[in-house]
């Protein structure tokens, strides 16, 4: 949020989040507790491909 300058969570989470999950390019640290108040995200495999060609 803080690198795309975003200050509503709720749009963050719907318009950016949730779709770059569903296309594969982050993943989950905890992804059998979705809700765990200590869950952060990761590139995965696509998205470090994706991050090294520079396709944004």
């Amino acid at each position: 949020m803080t690198a795309l300058h975003l200050k509503d969570r709720v749009n963050f989470v719907s318009n950016y989040l949730n779709p770059a999950i569903e296309q594969g390019l982050l993943e989950k640290t905890i992804p059998d507790n979705p809700n765990n108040r200590n869950q952060k995200y990761h590139l995965s495999d696509k998205g470090k491909k994706l991050k090294e060609y520079g396709i944004k």
